[in-house]
C-alpha cells in the first residue's frame, strides 16, 4: 500500500497532468516524491534507491493538429518512455506502477459509452492513430508484464483532460486551452469572430485535470486488476456546446465560425465511468465550474 513515506516517482512531470499530480501529492503530505520530465534521464531516478510506486504519465501529446502533423514524433516519444519506464520498474523491483492512456485508444466506430472491453475491436481514428497505437502498446505491455512477471502494474484511460498548466500557447494545443486562448485574444483585440476547427458536432467527454489525478491516486491505492479502468465524467458535450460555454466564460462578444473544411476526428467519444464509480471514486468538478477555474488560472498566470 502506498503510504506517506513511500518512494514515489512521477514521469511526465512537465505536463499538465504531471504538475497537478505533484501538487496534489504534496497537498496530501506524501513526503518522498520524485519527478522526471521528458528531457531528463529516467534511469538516474532508479539509482541508488529505486521508487516503490511509479505514475507513468505521457510526455508528449497534442490536439488534432499536432496528431496530424507530428504522428511519428508523438508515437516514438511515448513508446520509448513507456518501454524504458516499464523495463526499469521491472529491473529495480517497483512494487506498483500505473500507466495513463488516452481515450483515443478506443476504435472510431463505437457507440457511447465506451468500456475497456471494446479496445482493439475496430480501426482507430486516422487523425490520431499513431499516438493511440503507442498508448495501446502501453496497455498491452502492462497486461503482459503482469502475466509474465506477476507484477502489480495497472493501467487506466483518461477522458479529454484540461485545466491549469495545459498548453495555452502553441497551435498544437488541445481544444479547451486553444479555444480559451483564442477567444481571450479575440476579446482583447475586439475581433468580430473566432474560427473553430471542424463542424462542432463531435461529442467528447471532458475531465478536469484535478479529477484525473485524484482518480490516479485512488487507483494506485485501491485497484489491483489487469483490466484498464476509465477515468472520466461519462458526460458527453459537443465541441459546439463547449465552444459556446467557453465564449460565455471568457466574455467574448463576437460570433463563432465553425470551419467544416477541417477534420472533426471521432464523432462520439464518451467513456463509461461505472467501474471506477463502483470502486468508490467519483469526479468532483462540473464542466462549467472547471472551465471557470481554468480561465481564472489562465488570467492569473498567462495574461
Amino acid at each position: 500500500m502506498m503510504n506517506k513515506d513511500s518512494r514515489i516517482l512521477v514521469t511526465g512531470a512537465g505536463t499538465m497532468e504531471g504538475i497537478v499530480l505533484l501538487e496534489v501529492l504534496k497537498k496530501y503530505d506524501y513526503k518522498n516524491v520524485s519527478s522526471v520530465t521528458a528531457s531528463q534521464n529516467l534511469s538516474q531516478y532508479f539509482k541508488p534507491e529505486p521508487p516503490e510506486f511509479v505514475f507513468l504519465l505521457g510526455d508528449s501529446s497534442g490536439g488534432i493538429k499536432a496528431n496530424i502533423e507530428k504522428p511519428a514524433t508523438l508515437m516514438t516519444d511515448n513508446l520509448l518512455r513507456i518501454l524504458e519506464a516499464v523495463s526499469l520498474s521491472l529491473e529495480f523491483g517497483v512494487k506498483k506502477l500505473i500507466f495513463l492512456a488516452s481515450s483515443c485508444v478506443y476504435p472510431k466506430h463505437l457507440e457511447d459509452p465506451m468500456t475497456p472491453q471494446m479496445l482493439m475491436t475496430g480501426p482507430l481514428e486516422t487523425t490520431n492513430s499513431a499516438y493511440a497505437m503507442a498508448k495501446l502498446a502501453g496497455i498491452e505491455l502492462i497486461q503482459s508484464t503482469r502475466k509474465e512477471y506477476n507484477k502489480n502494474f495497472i493501467s487506466c484511460i483518461s477522458a479529454n483532460c484540461f485545466g491549469p498548466y495545459d498548453d495555452f500557447i502553441s497551435e498544437d494545443s488541445h481544444v479547451v486551452s486553444s479555444l480559451i486562448r483564442r477567444m481571450h485574444l479575440a476579446k482583447l483585440k475586439k475581433l468580430d469572430s473566432v474560427s473553430v476547427w471542424g463542424s462542432g458536432n463531435p461529442v467528447r467527454d471532458f475531465l478536469y485535470v484535478e479529477d484525473l489525478v485524484e482518480g490516479l491516486i485512488y487507483l494506485m491505492k485501491n485497484y489491483n486488476e489487469s483490466t484498464p479502468v476509465n477515468i472520466a465524467s461519462s458526460k458527453g458535450t459537443s465541441i459546439k456546446e463547449l465552444s459556446y460555454k467557453i465564449k460565455e466564460v471568457v466574455g467574448f462578444k463576437g460570433t463563432l465560425n465553425f470551419d467544416k473544411s477541417l477534420p472533426d476526428g471521432m464523432k462520439h467519444k464518451v467513456l463509461d465511468n461505472s467501474h471506477i464509480n463502483e470502486l468508490g471514486w467519483n469526479s468532483n468538478f462540473s464542466l462549467d465550474n472547471a472551465l471557470e477555474l481554468t480561465y481564472d488560472w489562465h488570467l492569473k498566470n498567462l495574461v
